[in-house]
């Protein structure tokens, strides 16, 4: 896998519906990896609008766990 290859991409047309609960799996190869949420009105996905958030979970482990508290995106990097 090349360093810019996209693994899940979601765009705008695919939102869920307010207070659903969307869990998606991969495999991936082992490496390092870059998760990125971005929002296109540039509240992050908590608060004003709702409780967002999101986590991110590999072999069962907890590697982000956001409140969903950020402005237009945010970026964490793990390895898998």
């Amino acid at each position: 896998m090349d360093s810019d290859d996209v693994v899940a991409s979601q765009d705008e047309d695919q939102i869920t519906a307010d207070y659903e609960l969307v869990e998606e799996e991969y495999d991936v190869v082992p490496g390092q990896y870059q998760f990125r949420m971005t929002d296109r009105y540039g509240d992050g996905i908590c608060c004003a609008y709702g409780d967002g958030w999101f986590k991110v979970y590999v072999g069962g482990v907890l590697v982000i766990d956001s409140n969903g508290e950020f402005a237009g995106s945010t970026e964490t990097t793990f390895t898998v």
